[in-house]
């Protein structure tokens, strides 16, 4: 099964047995975040989310070129981070936790996902009642 086709799958089984019926798609990744909605660039939480990313690549010596932001309305557990995961794998991309998500604490994930020469940060934001994915892509 290729990885497009696993991403359909996911999507549908997340539409059929979830009250929460939706997903969004990463335009950089093509991955699926079940349960999550794309943020516009333009609104207050993106913004703000633009900044934290744009000053961590910064702090690591990277330049972010595009940004894209993703909410988990109902919160970011772990079960949606590992379908982030295995989404992102199924369409090629090796991912390398650089930081360990801990939605018991509320501690922030970092990923760095590969694929041929991209690279991909992905920030993974486990807040209390809420949780975003930011994705940033660097060189």
């Amino acid at each position: 099964m290729n990885g497009q086709t696993l991403a359909k799958v996911l999507l549908v089984l997340s539409l059929l047995f979830r009250s929460e019926a939706w997903a969004s798609v990463s335009l950089l990744t093509g991955a699926v975040l079940v349960g999550a909605d794309r943020l516009p660039s333009t609104g207050r939480e993106a913004r703000a989310l633009d900044d934290v990313v744009r000053d961590f690549g910064l702090r690591a010596g990277l330049v972010c070129l595009v940004r894209e932001h993703h909410r988990y309305e109902s919160g970011l557990t772990y079960s949606r981070a590992m379908l982030l995961k295995s989404s992102l794998e199924s369409y090629r991309w090796e991912v390398e936790e650089l930081t360990p998500l801990s939605t018991l604490t509320g501690r922030m994930g970092l990923w760095l996902a590969r694929r041929g020469r991209e690279q991909v940060l992905v920030f993974l934001f486990p807040l209390e009642g809420v949780g975003y994915v930011s994705f940033c892509q660097v060189r």
